[in-house]
């Protein structure tokens, strides 16, 4: 908003908006597999691996209808329908169904045969990220792709399970590993706006001397350095933004179901969209997209109110003075 208030190019900023809130993507997978995990569960208790196989299968039927109509929004649904579908594989490895090298060997390979057959055969693209240079993109919205490349890694670190077990014994390492994954969430979400910042600072300082010719010796060469810059960067992010992920405690009374359902709903409708057209479009910043999901939490109660932290207060005094009496 303040670059396009300034005069900024519209198309500029929609890019560098899109660029960074390509993240947002995950988190409103993240909310989705939140919510149905518990009808997850009975459907992997009731119908195995047939219950990956046959949501897969949906999600490929979205997918085709989605790319042959042209119409990303039509591919919406598989924000949940992949994501659900490869989210049963961790149920898989719990009930010991992934046990053993051999079935994670094989989980891994069944995502690289299904991968390469899709970028290769299909219409889908290499970059598993979204790029300008592709007219379809495999994460916003999330298509069948994912799954298959979910798998690959899935099996892959899950073979890797007993050394990096025994190597997290080392109490060093598992310090620094608990204390980047107590934040690991602010550093997913921020490194891309952190990247594509910078970028343009420098892009509008015209300091071409930093930028060497993509893909040079001299690129190649600069890239642990701006590796260590951008982390650098990221991290003074993480420390103003990072106390998000750890929100004091909510002792309100639970609320009915369908207020937090509604507002899981909201907020992934805001942030699947943001990730996919970004903030600034041609006719100017799309403002209410970024106020859904605020607005979202606060109507649905997610979000506590003056009144709310008024009602805190009073059941906290109340407690102490019973406890008083005692």
């Amino acid at each position: 908003m303040v670059a396009v208030a300034a005069g900024a190019p519209h198309a500029t900023v929609q890019l560098a908006s899109q660029m960074a809130l390509i993240p947002t993507w995950f988190l409103a997978a993240y909310l989705m597999v939140i919510i149905v995990a518990p009808p997850c569960l009975i459907l992997w208790e009731r119908f195995g691996w047939f219950s990956i196989l046959g949501v897969l299968a949906l999600a490929a039927a979205v997918d085709t209808l989605s790319l042959l109509a042209d119409q990303p929004l039509l591919g919406y649904p598989n924000y949940l329908l992949v994501w659900a579908a490869f989210h049963q594989v961790g149920y898989a490895w719990l009930d010991g169904r992934l046990s053993g090298a051999g079935r994670r060997l094989l989980l891994a390979a069944i995502g690289l045969v299904g991968l390469l057959l899709l970028v290769s055969v299909g219409p889908y693209p290499v970059s598993m990220i979204t790029s300008a240079a592709d007219d379809i993109s495999n994460s916003s919205p999330t298509r069948i792709t994912m799954a298959f490349l979910g798998m690959l890694q899935a099996g892959l670190v899950l073979s890797l399970e007993k050394p990096l077990t025994a190597l997290l014994k080392k109490p060093g390492l598992w310090f620094v590993t608990v204390l980047v994954n107590q934040r690991i969430m602010t550093w997913f979400l921020w490194h891309l706006t952190v990247m594509v910042g910078v970028a343009h600072v420098l892009l509008a300082l015209d300091a071409r001397a930093l930028l060497p010719e993509p893909l040079s010796g001299a690129w190649w060469a600069s890239r642990p350095l701006w590796v260590l810059a951008l982390l650098a960067l990221t991290g003074v992010v993480v420390l103003v933004m990072g106390r998000f992920e750890t929100p004091r405690a909510d002792d309100r009374p639970a609320p009915p179901l369908w207020k937090p359902f509604a507002a899981g709903v909201t907020v992934i409708a805001g942030l699947a969209v943001m990730a996919n057209v970004g903030v600034v479009s041609e006719g100017g910043v799309t403002w209410w997209w970024p106020l859904l999901p605020v607005v979202g939490m606060v109507v649905f109660g997610v979000v506590a109110t003056v009144r709310d932290e008024g009602s805190r207060k009073t059941v906290r005094m109340l407690a102490r003075k019973s406890a008083g009496d005692d």
